[in-house]
């Protein structure tokens, strides 16, 4: 039998990879979330002033801003922000 007639090469739905902060999903495609964005514009003009992720963090913690999870922000998802701006900005 044919392995092609029992479905084992069925065309895969590609589903977008993580969704990242500062976009959303609709109708299937990754699309800006404009909201998410203007914390973006905010964390990169805060990084401008030299504070640290970590300060970033806790600033944004203060001003009870979620992550796109709902959690608090940390270091690591703040750098995480910044540098993929900076590969952004760059074109790589």
């Amino acid at each position: 039998v044919p392995t092609r007639s029992l479905s084992i090469f069925e065309e895969k739905v590609r589903l977008p990879s993580r969704i990242k902060f500062g976009e959303k999903l609709v109708r299937g495609q990754k699309v800006p979330h404009l909201g998410e964005q203007q914390i973006i514009k905010d964390i990169l003009e805060i990084r401008a002033s030299k504070m640290s992720y970590r300060a970033i963090a806790n600033h944004l913690n203060e001003k009870s801003i979620p992550s796109k999870l709902g959690q608090k922000w940390n270091k690591t998802t703040v750098g995480e922000i910044i540098k993929r701006h900076i590969k952004y900005e760059e074109g790589i």
